[in-house]
């Protein structure tokens, strides 16, 4: 009954075949994204425009003659000639780049120099508007993806470093087309939160920081972390943020106008919990220099008692007397030679 049914891997094959036969010379523009090489000198990227993504590779020898390669860099807008391969084991296809001719900045990173000059001569950016974050915070508000690596980091380093911090987590959307009202709307409930809070005087509910956080990515990926209308929602927010969007190399709107930009996750759960992490050492030292002055001091005193037992005070005073007896014998025989 089977016998006629392709397998995975006579479909596969047959898409290969149709695909690699189809595209074995095309040429592409896009936006060059995860850009990397390889110890073997080949070269990996993706390109895509505002809709789509495909991956591609230049292998060595075509590396080799791309010298465009050793400037590119994610973001680039790129013209590629090559074909498209299929690989089989994971049902996947990619472009074979063949050449690479870069025609000058991509869209994306055009927009966010942009965006980023203009929100700057409006004042978002500037140092005098930032507010410090509290060095002892009690509850922080983390807006981010519930069950992300970013948001595990952050809870872990929380965890060991921290003595008494409330973390409430937010969660929103931090990729895709509707992430950047998804963490407004996040941003925007903590805030009216905040101030209901205030006005019924529950000091304890209070945040006293903010943090917006996301692991890596590419520019696409963080891409949400670049909207305008966020910008200002950060700028005019009356809790101080702190903003740890992607990695080191990696820096977003949300980065310039918030109150402190750290590296990553981890580096914003350590600059909340560097006092607390001081106070928690110098308590764990205290209780080690407390248990050894306790464990001598018991030790002292127990020698003490001992020494105050009436058997050994009975055992002290028989060999007392026994040396005094000695003693006394050893008088009457010199006194009887005399």
């Amino acid at each position: 009954m089977l016998e006629n049914v392709p397998s995975v891997t006579d479909l596969v094959n047959q898409i290969k075949n149709n695909l690699e036969g189809q595209f074995r010379n095309v040429t592409i523009v896009g936006e060059v994204t995860n850009l990397s090489s390889s110890a073997s000198g080949h070269w990996y990227f993706s390109l895509s425009d505002s809709q789509s993504l495909i991956n591609a590779a230049c292998f060595r020898m075509d590396a080799a003659r791309n010298h465009a390669l050793k400037t590119l860099k994610d973001g680039d807008k790129v013209v590629c000639q090559g074909s498209i391969s299929v690989y089989n084991k994971r049902g996947s296809f990619q472009l074979i780049t063949k050449r690479i001719s870069p025609i000058g900045k991509g869209d994306l990173k055009e927009q966010f120099e942009k965006l980023k000059v203009k929100l700057r001569a409006e004042g978002l950016f500037d140092s005098d508007v930032k507010v410090p974050i509290p060095s002892l915070p009690r509850r922080v508000a983390v807006i981010t993806a519930k069950g992300g690596a970013a948001l595990q980091d952050f809870l872990n380093i929380i965890k060991r470093r921290s003595l008494f911090l409330d973390v409430v987590v937010v969660p929103a959307l931090v990729q895709g087309d509707t992430a950047p009202r998804s963490i407004r709307n996040a941003l925007n409930a903590t805030i009216k939160y905040q101030l209901e809070n205030e006005k019924n005087d529950h000091s304890e509910l209070l945040f006293d920081a903010i943090v917006l956080t996301r692991g890596g990515g590419s520019l696409e990926d963080l891409w949400a972390f670049n909207d305008e209308a966020l910008a200002w929602d950060i700028y005019n927010c009356p809790i101080p943020i702190i903003s740890a969007v992607g990695h080191q190399v990696d820096f977003s709107i949300s980065d310039f106008v918030s109150d402190l930009r750290v590296e990553t996750p981890s580096a914003a759960a350590e600059v909340l919990t560097n006092e607390q992490n001081q106070i928690k050492e110098r308590m764990e030292n205290c209780s080690r220099r407390l248990k050894v002055s306790s464990t001598h001091l018991v030790s002292k005193y127990r020698l003490r008692v001992g020494d105050s037992h009436p058997m050994r005070f009975a055992s002290k005073l028989k060999n007392r007397i026994h040396e005094l007896k000695e003693r006394l014998l050893s008088l009457h025989l010199v006194s009887r030679k005399y």
